[in-house]
């Protein structure tokens, strides 16, 4: 495996799963996430045993959602709630009464106010991924082009942001 310097990264350990086509669960050491071709097709790949302590992040309330945003040189922490990016956005496409202050919608702002970032990670500690309102509403938030891969402890969900 090469690193994208021409170097090589190391593979700590593979696992092989059985199934309707061989699949590996790679640990690789210090990156958190990288790309394998699949056939001529680059897939994006998360490596699960390192990245973000979503567990380590406080909250101030039980059944808020925490999350860090990596935007590729920088991770960013963020709660629902209140206080969020996205309250200095007066007008967020795709914002609802539902999600407001979610940390999908704090994410999507956040990359609305840095436009040169046109690819991010979310890591969110929501067991079932983006609720149903994010899901529906994030094209619309993100700006035009924007890719946001929201990851939770059960699903990984892929946003891209549509024309204003």
């Amino acid at each position: 495996m090469n690193s994208n310097k021409d170097g090589h990264a190391t593979v700590l350990s593979i696992r092989v799963i059985s199934g309707a086509a061989n699949r590996y669960n790679l640990t690789v050491h210090q990156l958190h996430t990288y790309y394998v071709l699949a056939g001529r097709t680059p897939v994006l790949v998360h490596n699960a045993n390192c990245g973000p302590a979503l567990k380590d992040l406080e909250k101030d309330y039980p059944r808020r959602t925490v999350g860090i945003l990596d935007v590729g040189n920088d991770q960013l922490p963020m709660i629902s709630g209140p206080g969020g990016q996205s309250d200095l956005l007066d007008n967020l496409p795709g914002r609802t009464k539902a999600n407001f202050n979610h940390v999908e919608t704090h994410a999507a702002a956040f990359l609305r106010m840095n436009p040169g970032i046109r690819k991010a990670v979310l890591y969110i500690d929501y067991p079932t991924g983006a609720c149903g309102t994010c899901a529906s509403t994030l094209p619309d938030m993100l700006p035009e082009g924007a890719q946001l891969w929201v990851i939770s402890p059960g699903r990984t969900e892929k946003f891209v942001g549509l024309p204003d």
